[in-house]
């Protein structure tokens, strides 16, 4: 992926270690999230409130795995970045999926909704 790809990736990390929001929703977590925006992926480790790491996904170049999958087409995404939808609701209308570890995907659904409604807004979609 390109260096905008790393440069958004950054930019989510930093949103979400500043979102009081996600903190809460994420003050247990040791989890392995893997964010899909369309065709696109990103690597993220939350542990204790906090986003430490952060990258573009390959299958081949990422070996560390995940325990949740966070994604849907993009679409999806940018109904909810122009706020005429939200995470809630295209989870429920199953425009995205939580998939993976169901026990970690329940506990850590506050803070994804943080991060799809709050933010991805803020960030803004990554370049195709």
């Amino acid at each position: 992926m390109s260096e905008t790809s790393e440069t958004w990736a950054t930019r989510v990390q930093d949103a979400a270690n500043a979102n009081a929001e996600f903190a809460a929703g994420a003050e247990w977590l040791d989890l392995k999230l893997l964010l899909r925006i369309g065709e696109q992926a990103w690597w993220f480790k939350v542990y204790r409130g906090r986003v430490i790491d952060a990258m573009p996904y390959a299958v081949s170049s990422n070996r560390l795995g995940y325990e949740v999958v966070v994604g849907g087409p993009r679409a999806a995404w940018q109904r909810i970045v122009a706020r005429s939808s939200s995470f809630g609701r295209e989870h429920a209308m199953a425009s995205l999926h939580v998939d993976g570890l169901r026990v970690e995907g329940d506990r850590s659904y506050r803070a994804l909704v943080a991060l799809g409604d709050q933010i991805v807004r803020s960030v803004g979609l990554p370049q195709e």
